[in-house]
């Protein structure tokens, strides 16, 4: 028999028996050819000690082998410095062939330096858990090699693509390693720059849990240099950030945040996050940030996380988290963090040309050129330069679309414009205190002091279904749309509720429930009531009511429900008309108890009074308003709450809400008679926007005012409109109106009128392009001939049919209608069908079903439905006793018996029964001789024989008779000879029960597939809608 030699294993580096041909533990052969160009054979040996196996992966910018370290015994991988950009290996060759092109060589040369220069950096962390440890780096065969600890597991990629997502707790468990990780290299002045979860290795530990390790630091910069105009850059789409695809792009801790961030919002929601460059593209281009909410995609993320992880994915790097630290403290935050809102300016036309466009395997890097950047625009954006310089009075309105309220406030203030919020609103996507919308278009030119109107986005807030059944449809949707929340209705008969009434809502009462959700109402059709009198209804459930009023032909609504402690079921406390009273159309209106409930005071600043008194209404706080003047907040809208939002609130709390009035008025000044330059002065210095006219008047000295559109002494406030008409003695003439024209038009019509005309163009949606949007001054004012008139044109939307302006190539050119957007659950303002848009809509369905299960103990977060019993087995036998336990019951079995008595003496000494009845305590009986019948005493025992069947004996002709019971010397009762008890034991069981709960299982995702509704399935649906330009 042939007896082998140990060999080791060049696939998995373990030992065998050469008599296999190959590895019994991994099927590797090593004797195999070497396939691949770029890899060195299996089987080579660096530095004397390092030997080679298979490859375990290679990159744009080296290999990474399976290795072995003979000297210390120990598996290592050994990464090889290999760019196939710049350099190659022959078959069968240790050394790599560089390009001897000297611009190559030099790349190659910097790029090795870096390699190395961040393995010895590396090894210096060699206490930091989270990354994989370096153990020796050095040149050899033309090139540079790191030997590093080699990890048995696998990539956070390979885990995601077989789990798909991962629970919150989970995935927390893994990020939380990481960010301390990086926090701690940073402190060293190292940046990853390429975490994906390619890059991110799970080992299992032995407490069987995985243990998460950063591999792959500083590949991204390896053969990078800012001496090439064709610097090349690693980037993976949806995981690197915006200054990643600059060659110039200023790079820090905030590069791997983001970074990390993608990495969680993956394992969260199964998606890769829209990429940060086309992000960037089409916010700068008025669009909206592609990038959904992780709570759109899956609503058990916490807003806690939610707001760390966007925060985190910020597209300006000014406007991210700036360190891992702070992300981490983000994230294990009691309280959500405050979303920071990215800045990006909107540019005129930012998109990829078709060249550049570069296809990227799903699992593999992008190298994108700085060449491409450039021609793109990413760099270096301008934008566009007025012609022309604004008169004095005048100003550019801002662009404050898209960013913070508290920042805009600010800058309209520097522009000398006044600012008031109309209002919010929930805008998908968009964080709160976020402008949506301006009713100036941004660029125009205005009076300073013009008031200019913005609304503000709420963000996605959150609240409780209150419970609605009962109510008519109209009360129903004016409680459920206060909360930004769609309804929709269905057909569903309720027999004793009254036609269009609520019989059912697809959320449940105190279900959470957030903005932009869709509540599906069911709602009973028909005319179902004719009873003449009214039932007693008051003081039954609701439930009874229902079945009552259905059986005397009556029907119920419900117009009040009011909180009550203590209240299992909701009772009828009232009703209108009472018992007996004749009804009109077989109607009785109930006022309901409800249980009762704890919430949390919602956010009312900027919403409707009206909105604001159904919000309080449905949680049973009262409201205490007062009105207050507010400048930055429009009249009727709340301005101030006495209770800060998610402040815990409870039916019968009272919050002081504060309604604006507007700003604070003030008495008009008088300057009719001034001159116009004071007059201007005093009025602008008020904060009024004032226009000036001019005309002749005899009796007014050229120069001074004739007279003022507002009277002196009236109201006004910051921000009015006040014309002042000054003396001229020029010609004057009325301007025509060409807002709506056509731009080349509109300055031919002017131009005739002696005018001088200066161009301003803004973006705009609203009007045709080349439209004029605005004049400034105004139509039908009397203007010196000669004056200057801007006219502010919009160079967006689509060409109008009239427009000369464009080029006469383009006059064959069909319109186009623009690209559909998302779909969306809400359109934003000024979207619709009149507006110049193509708007469809589709219903979308989401469904959860019900869960069951059994259990001998109260679960939480379950309904119980039922509980059932059985029985335990019987216990033991209770010891007999003459006091009776009660009668037998099914949990207890009793049982009896006769006992007779019989007496026996007890010595007062030695306590000796064994004496007899006026004897001394024998010692011949075990006595102690002393004791008497003075000194002892008589002891009653029960025994189970009657006395009638005993046979007694004359106790020395004394008269009383004994026997030996028990081994005891027992005498007969004299008194009583027959002497009897009943004795009872008792056994008893238990009764074991079992609780049988159900719950309703999560939402899935909205899809467009038709779901119905059961008793075991519950479904809602949501219109969702997407738009394009003509």
């Amino acid at each position: 028999m042939k007896m082998g030699k140990e060999v080791r294993c060049l696939g998995c580096m373990r030992l065998y028996n050469d008599t296999y041909d190959v590895c019994p533990y991994c099927g590797y052969e090593n004797n195999q050819e070497t396939v691949a160009l770029l890899h060195m054979d299996p089987g080579t040996v660096l530095q004397g000690r390092y030997l080679i196996g298979r490859a375990l992966g290679t990159g744009g910018f080296g290999v990474t082998y399976l290795g072995y370290d003979t000297k210390l015994d120990r598996k290592i991988a050994v990464k090889e410095y290999l760019p196939s950009e710049f350099a190659t290996r022959m078959l069968h060759k240790e050394e790599i062939l560089v390009s001897n092109s000297g611009k190559s060589l030099q790349l190659f040369e910097r790029g090795r330096d870096r390699f190395l220069q961040e393995a010895r950096k590396l090894a210096q962390l060699g206490d930091v858990d989270g990354i994989v440890h370096i153990f020796d780096s050095f040149e050899a065969n033309n090139t540079a090699y790191i030997v590093m600890e080699y990890l048995d597991g696998e990539t956070l990629e390979d885990h995601l693509q077989r789990v798909g997502t991962l629970p919150e707790e989970q995935a927390l468990e893994m990020i939380v390693p990481i960010l301390k990780t990086l926090d701690e290299v940073h402190s060293h002045g190292i940046l990853h720059r390429d975490i994906a979860p390619d890059n991110i290795f799970l080992v299992p530990g032995e407490d069987g849990r995985l243990h998460v390790k950063l591999i792959d630091f500083g590949a991204s910069r390896f053969a990078a240099t800012t001496h090439s105009k064709s610097v090349t850059m690693l980037i993976k789409p949806g995981y690197s950030s915006a200054e990643q695809y600059q060659s110039n792009g200023e790079q820090g801790t905030f590069t791997d945040v983001y970074s990390v961030g993608a990495v969680l919002y993956r394992m969260l929601t199964g998606q890769v996050p829209a990429d940060a460059f086309e992000r960037r593209t089409q916010v700068q281009n008025g669009k909206r940030d592609p990038l959904k909410e992780p709570s759109d995609i899956c609503r058990d993320i916490s807003e806690v996380v939610e707001n760390a992880v966007m925060n985190a994915l910020s597209i300006r790097a000014e406007d991210r988290t700036p360190t891992a630290g702070e992300f981490l403290a983000e994230l294990q935050s009691d309280t959500p963090a405050k979303r920071r809102v990215s800045s990006v300016r909107k540019i005129d036309v930012l998109k990829w040309p078709h060249w550049a466009k570069i296809g990227v395997p799903a699992a593999a890097a992008a190298v994108i050129s700085l060449i491409v950047l450039l021609a793109c625009g990413v760099i270096g954006f301008n934008f566009a330069e007025k012609n022309f310089a604004l008169p004095d009075g005048m100003c550019y309105v801002p662009d404050v679309v898209n960013y913070d309220i508290d920042d805009v406030t600010s800058w309209v203030e520097d522009a000398e414009l006044v600012m008031y919020n109309a209002g919010g609103s929930y805008a998908p996507g968009t964080p709160e205190n976020i402008v949506l919308t301006q009713d100036v278009p941004a660029g125009s030119v205005v009076m300073k002091n013009t008031r200019i109107s913005v609304t503000v986005s709420t963000g996605k807030e959150k609240y409780l279904m209150p419970d609605v059944t009962g109510m008519t449809q109209e009360a129903a949707t004016a409680a459920i749309a206060c909360m930004g929340v769609q309804v929709s209705a269905t057909e569903a008969t309720q027999p004793g509720l009254a036609a269009g009434c609520v019989s059912t809502q697809s959320v449940n009462p105190y279900e959470e429930i957030q903005t932009g959700d869709v509540v599906e109402l069911g709602v009973v059709p028909g005319d179902q009531a004719n009873a003449a009198a009214a039932p007693l209804l008051a003081g039954l459930t609701y439930q009874q009511a229902l079945e009552t009023a259905s059986a005397a032909g009556a029907a119920i609504t419900v117009a009040t429900k009011l909180f009550a402690q203590g209240c299992a079921e909701p009772p009828v406390v009232s009703q209108d008309p009472v018992e007996g009273a004749p009804l009109e159309g077989g109607i009785v209106t109930v006022t309901l108890e409800i249980p009762w409930h704890e919430f949390s005071m919602p956010n009312l600043l900027f919403k409707t009074e009206e909105d604001v008194l159904q919000l309080l209404q449905n949680i049973g706080v009262v409201a205490d308003i007062e009105h207050e003047t507010n400048e930055m907040v429009a009249a009727g809208l709340v301005a101030s709450q006495s209770v800060d939002k998610d402040t815990p609130v409870r039916p019968g709390d009272t919050v002081t809400v504060g309604v604006s009035t507007g700003g604070k008025p003030f008495a008009m000044p008088s300057v009719v008679g001034a001159s116009e330059e004071s007059a201007l002065k005093e009025l602008r210095a008020a904060g009024l926007s004032v226009s000036v006219e001019y005309k002749y008047d005899s009796s007014v000295a050229e120069g001074n005012v004739i007279s003022q559109s507002v009277a002196a002494g009236e109201d006004v406030t910051r921000g009015t409109d006040v014309t002042i008409v000054v003396c001229s003695h020029e010609n004057t003439v009325t301007v025509s109106d060409v807002v709506g024209m056509e731009r080349s038009a509109a300055e031919e019509t002017l131009r005739a009128q002696g005018f001088k005309v200066s161009v301003n163009y803004v973006e705009s949606t609203s009007a045709s392009k080349g439209q004029v949007l605005s004049m400034i001054p105004t139509a039908g004012t009397e203007q010196r001939q000669g004056a200057n008139i801007i006219i502010t044109v919009g160079k967006g939307g689509k060409a109008s049919p009239t427009d000369t302006s464009h080029d006469q190539a383009d006059d064959h050119k069909p319109s186009q209608p623009g690209p559909w957007s998302d779909w969306t659950t809400s359109l934003p303002g000024g979207v619709s069908a009149d507006s110049g848009f193509d708007v469809e809509e589709k219903t979308q369905y989401s469904y959860r079903d019900k869960e069951t299960t059994t259990s001998n103990t109260e679960l939480s977060g379950w309904t119980l439905d039922n509980t059932t019993y059985r029985w335990s087995d019987w216990g033991s036998w209770s010891g007999w006793s003459p006091y009776s336990p009660g009668g037998s019951s099914a949990s207890r079995e009793v049982d009896t018996r006769t006992t007779y008595e019989y007496c026996y003496f007890q010595c007062a000494y030695c306590g000796n029964h064994w004496h007899g009845y006026g004897f001394p305590c024998y010692t011949w009986g075990g006595g102690c001789g002393q004791g008497t019948i003075q000194e002892g005493s008589w002891h009653e025992v029960w025994g189970t024989i009657p006395q009638s069947e005993i046979n007694w004996q004359d106790w020395h002709g004394t008269g009383h008779t004994y026997t030996i019971y028990n081994g005891e010397r027992v005498f007969r009762n004299i008194n009583e000879p027959n002497a009897s008890r009943t004795e009872y034991r008792y056994r008893d069981r238990q009764e074991i029960p079992t609780y049988h709960y159900s719950r309703w299982g999560n939402w899935s995702s909205y899809s467009d597939n038709h779901v119905s509704s059961s008793s075991n399935r519950q479904v809602r649906t949501q219109t969702v809608y997407r738009y394009r330009t003509r």
